[in-house]
């Protein structure tokens, strides 16, 4: 074998030792600050005056430690998303003069995976002497689970150390379901699993969280509309700069619980309907949500989706268009529901017009298929509403290039003398060892 292969080899064994005092060489105990590929960063925006059109990120499904997505693999996602002002990109059409410059970036829910509270891999199973399927309260009280705020300073900050307000939904793998969709009902009543509530308590908290760190960096949030029941998501109606921003969170019939059973979202949802009109009406109107309306196990628990395209449509633009953001899917789709609303004019008059809803599912933030990496960026005004939403595609590198992975990228190539590009621009999202590079490469 020749001498460098040895080298690589040797280098590999140590990545794989679960005791690694002898290979410090390969190893960083702090994260390397992976910037994305954009320049000019010190070019500030340009200055805001209120009524100005601006832009909204919406991205879903980051899904950390999930499926092979490394931590370094989402603040690559995050930091490209943040870095975009610097990017040179813009609209389309009649807005092609205008930049792609976040002001504010929500993302739709998937989270993680459960908090990682079992742990991510089977190998840390084994190491720590779980067994699979026992989840019981007893055991569950020797695990650390990330909490809220360990995911903020760990990846979100991120966001916020720019000055720069970002709210999440949670989704369904950050919530601990028994069957259905929010229903962790698999136990009479007190005796549910304590790993359960303890998951979607903290899913609950992190989403709160996300709107308390916003607010200082000028999010008004005006109501947070709680669940019917003890365990549940809440809806938020907030407003940044002009334009109204309206979570749904999970889904707009997401079920809650507590001790005595499950209830449907119809009360929450008449609640966050009475929020919005003692609002009174504003033209710009935004409604988010990780679930598309279109999911259709969400068709049998209430209230419907006729029922929530009509609450939505009261709300439409000078356009007859209200727009609806959402994620799950891991695809980029557009789905349009019209619908007729009627009001009384000041002659005592009925006027009717038709409404559209649009639905705009993003892509996943990691390549899926032949289906390339994206978000939605937003084009907003407070006073004209969305003026366009456009579609943006996450660079990186294609299934079969060989990269370092982030962590260990710099001691690596030190001694490797390598110039590959870290694992986290895969766009993938995931990286493999392989044996005909003797390497890294992307994908799976």
């Amino acid at each position: 074998m020749k001498a460098g292969y040895w080298i690589k080899f040797l280098g590999v064994c140590c990545l794989f030792l679960p005791i690694k005092p002898s290979c410090g060489l390969f190893f960083r105990a702090s994260p390397p600050d992976h910037d994305s590929d954009v320049t000019n960063k010190d070019t500030p925006s340009p200055p805001y005056k209120l009524g100005d059109p601006f832009t909204i990120i919406f991205f879903s499904d980051l899904e950390t430690h999930f499926r092979g997505h490394d931590i370094y693999r989402s603040r690559y996602v995050v930091r490209y998303i943040r870095d975009l002002r610097h990017a040179n990109l813009t609209y389309d059409g009649n807005y092609s003069h205008v930049a792609v410059d976040p002001q504010l970036v929500i993302h739709g829910g998937d989270v993680g995976h459960l908090w990682n509270c079992f742990g991510a891999t089977l190998w840390e199973f084994y190491l720590r002497g779980a067994v699979l399927n026992d989840y019981d309260a007893h055991n569950f009280n020797n695990w650390q689970c990330q909490t809220p705020l360990d995911e903020i300073r760990s990846l979100w900050d991120i966001f916020y150390q720019a000055d720069m307000p970002f709210v999440s939904n949670f989704g369904n793998h950050d919530w601990y379901p028994a069957h259905g969709t929010g229903n962790p009902w698999v136990r009479p009543a007190g005796q549910r699993d304590a790993v359960a509530d303890r998951i979607n308590r903290q899913s609950s908290e992190f989403v709160r969280e996300t709107y308390r760190q916003s607010e200082r960096l000028g999010l008004e949030v005006h109501d947070e509309i709680l669940p019917t029941a003890q365990y549940g998501q809440s809806m938020f109606h907030s407003v940044f700069r002009g334009v109204r921003l309206v979570s749904f969170n999970a889904a707009f019939n997401w079920e809650s619980y507590d001790d005595h059973g499950t209830y449907n979202a119809t009360q929450q949802l008449e609640r966050l309907q009475a929020s919005l009109l003692s609002r009174g009406n504003h033209n710009a109107t935004i409604f988010y949500s990780h679930f598309p309306l279109s999911k259709h196990r969400l068709r049998n628990q209430a209230p419907s989706v006729d029922e929530v395209v009509g609450l939505m449509a009261q709300f439409a633009d000078s356009n007859h268009m209200v727009h609806h953001f959402a994620g799950h899917y891991h695809a980029e789709r557009v789905e349009d529901y019209n619908t007729t609303v009627t009001t009384v004019t000041s002659a005592n008059n009925n006027q009717s017009r038709t409404v559209t809803v649009r639905d705009h599912v993003a892509a996943y933030p990691h390549r899926a298929g032949q289906r390339e990496p994206g978000f939605w960026a937003i084009l907003v005004s407070p006073t004209d509403g969305v003026l366009q939403v456009k579609s943006i595609t996450i660079p990186g590198l294609p299934n079969g290039s060989p990269c370092t992975p982030a962590a260990h990228k710099e001691p690596l190539g030190l001694l490797f003398g390598t110039t590959y590009k870290g694992c986290d621009t895969c766009k993938a999202g995931k990286h493999v060892w392989s044996f005909a590079h003797t390497w890294f490469v992307c994908g799976d």
